[in-house]
Order: C-alpha cells, then sequence, then structure tokens
C-alpha cells in the first residue's frame, strides 16, 4: 500500500493489487472507494449496524422455524464484520455449539494461547464472524466490527467483546466500534 495526503488534507492508502483507496476521514471513517469499474460503497457505522440489525432479524425467523424458545434464547450477541478492503461482510451469532466451518489456521494459532487457558470461544459471535471473513481470505487488519445484544429489552445495543475475544483481536483489527473488555461502554446513537 502507498500513502498519499488527498484533498482536504485526509490520508489516503492506495492498493496497487485492487486499484482502490482507502481514506480516514476526520470521524475516523474509513471511505473506501476506487476510481472506474472497482468502486465500491463506503459502509459507515450506521450502515454496518443496519444491516446488522436485518440480519439478526432474519436469523430469528430461521431459528424459530426449528428450535425451542430454550435454544433461541442462547442466541443472545450477534456481530457483523466488515472487510473494507473488498467490501465484504460477515456475521455471526453466539448459541452455537461449535463453528461451523473449519477454523482458520492463522485464526487458530491466536486463539490457541488464550483458549488453552481460558474457556473455549465457540460461543462467541466474534469469533465465527471474523473466521468467516478470514476463511474467505480476509486480512484481521483490514477488519471492522460491531457487536451487539440480541436480547429484547437490550435489542440492538453496542456489547463489549469478552476478555478472550479483547485478548485475541485487540490491536489486530482496525476497529471494533462496540469496544473491548474494560473500555467505557459505548452507546449507539442514531
Amino acid at each position: 500500500m502507498k500513502t498519499k495526503t488527498g484533498g482536504g488534507g485526509h490520508q489516503q492508502l492506495y492498493d496497487p493489487s485492487n486499484g482502490r483507496y482507502v481514506s480516514v476521514n476526520s470521524n475516523d471513517v474509513f471511505e473506501t472507494y476506487a476510481y472506474g469499474r472497482n468502486r465500491i460503497k463506503t459502509q459507515r457505522e450506521d450502515e454496518l449496524h443496519n444491516s446488522l440489525l436485518e440480519w439478526v432479524n432474519q436469523e430469528m425467523i430461521k431459528l424459530k422455524r426449528g428450535m425451542s424458545n430454550r435454544e433461541i434464547r442462547k442466541f443472545n450477541t450477534a456481530t457483523i464484520v466488515y472487510d473494507y478492503k473488498t467490501g465484504k461482510k460477515y456475521f455471526g451469532r453466539n448459541g452455537w455449539d461449535q463453528i461451523e466451518q473449519p477454523i482458520n489456521e492463522e485464526l487458530n494459532r491466536i486463539l490457541k494461547p488464550i483458549t488453552d487457558s481460558k474457556y473455549l470461544f465457540g460461543n462467541c459471535a466474534e469469533v465465527q464472524a471474523i473466521n468467516s471473513a478470514m476463511i474467505d481470505g480476509s486480512e484481521l487488519k483490514y477488519l471492522r466490527m460491531i457487536t451487539i445484544n440480541t436480547y429484547k429489552g437490550l435489542f440492538g445495543k453496542y456489547k463489549q467483546a469478552c476478555e478472550s475475544c479483547t485478548e485475541a483481536f485487540k490491536g489486530r483489527i482496525s476497529k471494533n466500534y462496540s469496544g473491548w473488555s474494560g473500555e467505557e461502554i459505548k452507546q449507539w446513537k442514531k
């Protein structure tokens, strides 16, 4: 990637491998764009949040068709991961007993030292979403993440990453809008 200062004084990163620019504006919003046919729509925090809410509603409908209310209540956390280099979105939810696909090798190396000494990650929405992104070829440094509660009274409110996910992903992914364990809790602003 090459860096240059664009109009308005903000920094732009250019990736010649895909012909895209990434711009960071004063509100810490990554704007991904390209010239010509490679243009990708910018994904702001509110757009990602809305995409996650839509996905959660669809997931709840699917769950209600084949699961008991007790099983459905296990689904209390959802995550969206956005790869700002490719423009792709990946979703994850908790309440599943095992990861539904193989674990990416790089992710497994990150998780192994943590899971050997603490509880297993099989229940973290963040891990499921990041694993999906990495299996699809995403790099951690291009990932942005939002995690929310799916409980009735807290539906849509940000949920911080647990201690284990904080240890695994803080400093490795680009941004976690919903915050890390031990930080001040962020509130969703409509």
